[in-house]
């Protein structure tokens, strides 16, 4: 009786602990955090700069930020 008691409560604390934990599943908070993933994607995918560089080629900084300044008027 106090082995299936022990066993209740840990089972009982374990449940509440991943209900916290499993909030993707609730109905509200799933669609906010569903959103908010595929906004941090997007903007992932928005490469407001442009490090690569073609080749071996070495720019100035001028040059640097001439190409910087029209990826960033591209993204917006």
């Amino acid at each position: 009786m106090w082995r299936r008691k022990v066993v209740s409560n840990r089972r009982e604390e374990l449940t509440s602990i991943l209900e916290e934990k499993l909030f993707a599943i609730d109905d509200v908070f799933g669609d906010i955090l569903m959103k908010h993933r595929q906004s941090c994607k997007d903007m992932e995918n928005l490469r407001v700069i442009d490090v690569k560089q073609n080749g071996i080629e070495i720019q100035t900084l001028e040059s640097f930020n001439q190409k910087q300044i029209k990826e960033r008027e591209a993204v917006m």
